[in-house]
């Protein structure tokens, strides 16, 4: 496990990496910040992992108050795959439905 200030240290160099990547190529930034390639790539795939899961929240949470939360993991799967035209698992739908709806009821 890596101690909290060495992953904090990556993380704001992959931050870093970010802000002036398009002033220099990969890997001398990289070299430069003491990261690999593999960790700062790695950290772009969770960012876009992130957002295509902030648009299958919004989505699942819209649907939920049209119906009153009355709409399960299988039925809301077969709405995610024909509305937003992608392909997501059953089981990450079960995933996501119990933290993207966590304090909803309380309306």
């Amino acid at each position: 496990m890596i101690p909290i200030r060495c992953r904090k240290k990556k993380e704001e160099a992959i931050r870093y990496a970010k802000e002036i990547k398009h002033r220099t190529n990969i890997k001398s930034l990289c070299s430069f910040a003491d990261l690999s390639r593999a960790a700062y790539y790695k950290s772009q795939q969770k960012s876009a992992y992130n957002e295509l899961n902030d648009r299958i929240i919004n989505y699942i949470k819209k649907i939920q108050k049209e119906t009153c939360y009355g709409v399960g993991y299988r039925p809301m799967t077969a709405m995610v795959n024909n509305t937003l035209h992608m392909q997501v698992n059953k089981k990450r739908i079960h995933r996501i439905i119990p933290n993207s709806c966590a304090g909803c009821n309380e309306e």
